[in-house]
């Protein structure tokens, strides 16, 4: 087991730094600058010239690409123009406010869509099979902005039940108890829209894996031999689903952040989504290839985690 997680760690080391000359590059050829993004009218082209020079722009595309990359092994990974501080400093301010709506609406979304998948597939061509699609299919065809606009519309703006934006009471000054009943007051919308988006899938994954494991010859045998329903369903049959939604998870974690952009601009909440997309409309080159080579580490983190619970969930993978 050791020597596979320090062989995988090795090989996600390579592939980070392969998928970081791939960013760098395809940022570097997009049109404009931090110069361009902030251009005074008044500028003469010696300043700008300046200035480009002063970031560093006026180098080879290669030049500018290894420098970052030595200072990103050295724990540097550049500083932000937008924000006026280190890269680092923005995404450990900013990646717990996404932790907040991410980590809940992964739970929550997993104790509705497992159960629902399941139920789905033991009652196949049932009319709870059928509700259950419809529902589903509901939740895949409508954008995460529909949702957000409709419960925008409904819940804060029609019945003014919750704010629809922001992350506190801007001035309340809330400590204890009372900031964090502040913040799961702001955190109800963006995270019914994220619940809502997220189940869909996943109840279609469940159900179409438990419905190929229901079909198995080891389930026809234990109901043969007189095993009760639940015994059948959950212990042997479900215990095999397990296997594909495992791998499901695998790119969760990048997706926690970088899945979130519209929600989080929608309901104008300050994560990792929020300072992503800023990032590329200022064109604040060290800030997107600090966002995107943390979204790119929890990704391949997150298949890591997956291939090690392969070995957990199914003994016959040998992970040696």
């Amino acid at each position: 087991m050791l020597k596979y997680i320090i062989r995988r760690i090795i090989v996600s080391i390579f592939l980070l730094f392969v998928m970081s000359a791939m960013i760098y590059t395809i940022f570097a050829f997009a049109p404009g600058d931090p110069v361009g993004s902030q251009m005074d009218p008044n500028m003469t082209k010696a300043i700008l010239a300046k200035l480009r020079a002063q970031y560093g722009l006026d180098q080879p595309i290669y030049k500018r690409y290894f420098y970052w990359l030595w200072s990103a092994i050295h724990g540097d990974l550049g500083y932000s123009i937008q924000y006026s501080k280190s890269a680092v400093e923005v995404i450990k301010t900013y990646m717990w406010n996404s932790f907040i709506l991410a980590v809940p609406a992964l739970i929550i979304s997993n104790l509705i869509a497992i159960p629902l998948g399941v139920i789905s597939a033991v009652k196949h061509n049932t009319y709870i099979d059928k509700i259950i699609g419809l529902i589903t299919l509901a939740g895949i065809s409508c954008p995460s902005f529909f949702i957000a606009l409709l419960v925008i519309k409904k819940l804060a703006m029609d019945y003014g039940i919750f704010p629809f934006s922001g992350m506190i009471t801007a001035g309340a000054g809330y400590t204890g108890m009372a900031y964090f009943f502040d913040l799961l007051h702001h955190a109800v919308l963006p995270l019914i829209v994220m619940v809502s988006t997220g189940i869909a899938g996943m109840v279609m994954f469940v159900r179409s894996f438990m419905l190929n494991v229901l079909s198995q010859d080891y389930v026809r045998t234990a109901r043969a031999k007189g095993l009760p329903q639940r015994t059948v369903i959950y212990k042997h049959a479900f215990k095999n689903t397990l296997i594909p939604i495992v791998t499901m998870f695998s790119g969760i974690l990048g997706g926690l952040f970088g899945g979130s952009i519209v929600i989080e601009s929608m309901f104008a909440w300050p994560g990792m989504g929020t300072i992503a997309l800023g990032a590329v409309t200022f064109r604040d080159y060290p800030l997107i290839m600090a966002t995107n080579i943390f979204f790119a580490t929890l990704m391949l983190l997150g298949y890591l985690i997956s291939d090690i619970v392969y070995g957990v969930v199914d003994p016959r993978v040998k992970l040696d």
